[in-house]
């Protein structure tokens, strides 16, 4: 057996952090958004039916997929869509579409949506969270299971019971590869739980937004792993509660975003929940269109020609309206995501060059909100690009003293394209009012989260290019 890597993902010096002093800067101010529009519908009179329908569609979603992400079972997506579609059915399982018994999997998949619609009640109860009711989450979560698969530390694989509702009595130590992951050891998992729970209590006093708060219980109940298994699923689900408590949706990581999932996880490990915050965030978002386009697919047939008529006007006329909205909100998504990241690689550039040449600062960056483009912008966008933004909506712009005083500009927008959502950024140079596009290739928004690693790189080549440039002018 090849040597393992050891990775402590619980600091035994230290235990759980608190959340940093500028835990507001973290916050994602298009979750407000979300809150609003979300509440503004369940107040409606009218299409309670398709809302109610709605939720039903999203728990079992949400009981699906926070299983395959920890690789209990497999089933294939046209299954799942029926499953979503229709309910739990072991019927609907055939042979080949999933990889264990189906009786099992079934079981599997209503104690998860069992547990989820818990959290609603748990919410409609107004209890404060405690451990007791952690314990109580992970045994309504894990109850159709017995054995649970360990490492030992060796890396040796063997069988263990599984603790329902209990604390670990062994250590766990999960595989990635060759790495190793050590969380906090059984003798100290009770108080970091009390911890956990005690700091919580007091991130609600301070007024922490759901988002931040969220992530940053998710990511802390990882890093102690309290259970021997279904610490993931739980942690979703501590998310979710969060969440639903401010009035959003649960927390849902789609078997597409499972990489960009765990890489968020990775970076919290490493001190930076921002991505685990935007993922969050976005997923909300999501939600919120998902939820305002169900009732028009649900509307019962027309009763006349002329009721079509007007029908299909007014969901044209709307749908237009919504498309430019969520291109917008996606565009500030984008600039949120990636403000950070653009923050730091022009500062670690600054720091290296302003050892040899004290001079050279840069501004702080911040977000702008754009009603359009100055048209320089436009045509330097328009002629390497090859079309023009449709929504140039969000800026962050950096001024900095090297030589010529050049300023970037990060610009996220959205593209023109009748029958999908695209949003971009592009990075662009100004020097003396002219305008260089230094992007070799704009960086789009896909699915529902920004791979911050992909980001940093896309950051790093444009910035080389920008380097050049300046050089090329001295």
């Amino acid at each position: 057996m090849s040597e393992s890597t050891e990775v402590h993902i619980w600091n035994p010096q230290t235990g759980i952090q608190d959340l940093p002093a500028d835990w507001n800067s973290l916050s994602v101010p298009s979750v407000k958004d979300v809150q609003t529009e979300w509440a503004n519908l369940l107040n409606s009179s009218k299409g309670q039916g398709e809302i109610q329908e709605f939720n039903e569609r999203l728990h079992r979603e949400w009981a699906i997929e926070t299983g395959i992400i920890e690789n209990l079972y497999d089933i294939e997506r046209g299954v799942t869509l029926t499953l979503i579609e229709q309910g739990f059915s072991a019927a609907v399982m055939e042979h080949g579409s999933v990889n264990r018994d189906r009786e099992y999997i079934l079981a599997l998949l209503n104690d998860q949506k069992d547990a989820l619609e818990g959290l609603f009640a748990f919410v409609k109860q107004d209890q404060p969270l405690s451990t007791s009711y952690i314990k109580s989450l992970h045994a309504a979560m894990t109850r159709s299971q017995t054995t649970v698969e360990a490492f030992d530390p060796e890396g040796n694989k063997i069988q263990v019971p599984l603790l329902h509702g209990d604390w670990k009595k062994q250590s766990n130590y999960p595989r990635r590869g060759d790495h190793v992951y050590m969380y906090c050891p059984p003798e100290q998992t009770a108080s970091e739980m009390d911890r956990l729970v005690q700091m919580h209590h007091e991130h609600l006093g301070k007024g922490v937004s759901p988002e931040v708060e969220a992530a940053w219980l998710h990511h802390r109940f990882t890093q102690i792993h309290p259970f021997q298994d279904g610490n993931g699923r739980v942690a979703r689900a501590l998310a979710s509660l969060v969440l639903i408590r401010a009035g959003l949706f649960p927390f849902l990581v789609p078997r597409d975003e499972k990489e960009i999932y765990l890489e968020s996880l990775e970076l919290a490990d490493q001190g930076d929940l921002r991505s685990l915050t935007i993922s969050i965030a976005r997923g909300q978002q999501i939600s919120i269109r998902r939820a305002k386009s169900l009732g028009a697919k649900l509307a019962p047939p027309s009763n006349s020609l002329q009721e079509a008529i007007s029908r299909i006007e007014l969901a044209l006329s709307e749908s237009s309206e919504s498309q430019a909205a969520r291109r917008k909100r996606a565009a500030r998504f984008l600039a949120e995501a990636l403000q950070e990241p653009f923050r730091e690689s022009i500062g670690e550039v600054i720091k290296r060059i302003s050892n040899t040449h004290p001079g050279i600062t840069s501004s702080s960056t911040s977000i702008q909100e754009q009603e359009q483009f100055p048209q320089s912008l436009l045509n330097a966008l328009s002629k390497q690009l090859g079309y023009l933004p449709l929504s140039p909506s969000f800026c962050i712009e950096v001024s900095t003293t090297f030589p010529l005083n050049p300023v970037l500009y990060l610009y996220c927008y959205g593209v023109s394209d009748p029958l999908q959502d695209i949003v971009e950024a592009s990075l662009l140079l100004g020097i003396n009012s002219e305008w260089r596009l230094i992007s070799p290739e704009p960086f789009r928004l896909n699915g529902a989260a920004v791979n911050i690693t992909s980001a940093k790189e896309w950051l790093e080549t444009s910035i080389t290019v920008m380097l050049d440039l300046i050089r090329a002018d001295l």
